[in-house]
């Protein structure tokens, strides 16, 4: 069972916190999609399994979700297994590389609001 949407004509965005770049995500993907549903991890954090999903999804390993520029980020940190990666991003969630979004079977990390036009389509 997906735990999150897999219709091309929804998008799921991960973000903490809305900011500019947010908000103009969500304007390109109104252009694009029929819904958005939105994941706010600032308010609502993912559990362990949501980030599991979430990693593969993007087909990445759970330690690529981390943002290892952010200065909270230990560099210890970085040689920790995959299940202690989990725990660090459960209890750390402004730490994931955001923002997300996934279309269809689609997901991407998203740096420029224009990244979004790479899954659209």
């Amino acid at each position: 069972m997906e735990l999150f949407s897999t219709s091309k004509r929804e998008a799921t965005l991960f973000y903490y916190g809305k900011n500019e770049l947010v908000k103009k995500i969500i304007d390109l993907l109104l252009d694009y999609t029929h819904a958005i549903i939105e994941f706010d991890l600032k308010i609502a954090p993912l559990t362990a399994d949501q980030i599991e999903a979430l990693a593969s999804r993007l087909n990445v390993s759970v330690k690529e979700l981390l943002n290892t520029k952010d200065p909270q980020f230990d560099k210890v940190s970085k040689d920790f297994c995959e299940e202690d990666m989990l725990k660090l991003i459960v209890h750390n969630q402004h730490l994931i590389r955001l923002p997300i979004v996934l279309i269809g079977t689609k997901g991407i990390f998203v740096e420029t609001y224009t990244d979004v036009l790479k899954i659209t389509g």
